[in-house]
């Protein structure tokens, strides 16, 4: 059986509306404000221990991919070739 009390059942506060999680404008809208206005965790520095270590990654249409370079900095860059437009990592 269930175990929460009906009481909480009956005072528990609606989730997001179903379309929200599925709405391609709602998603347009929601990356607009919120994920391109701020940084953007996307993983700790020790996931990329050495030298030449990368990651690729993906956030709505935007494909980028996080190296470290032979100096031990971490760096982030689109995942698109500026002359033919297509991608440059295969992960």
């Amino acid at each position: 059986g269930n175990n929460v009390p009906r009481s909480m059942l009956e005072h528990s506060h609606p989730t997001l509306p179903a379309d929200w999680y599925h709405d391609p404008d709602h998603y347009r809208r929601e990356l607009a404000s919120i994920w391109w206005r701020s940084w953007l965790c996307v993983g700790h520095a020790s996931e990329w221990p050495d030298a030449g270590a990368w990651r690729a990654h993906a956030l709505g249409p935007l494909r980028f991919f996080v190296v470290r370079g032979n100096d031990g900095t971490l760096r982030a860059f689109l995942d698109t070739c500026r002359h033919r437009g297509s991608a440059l990592c295969a992960g």
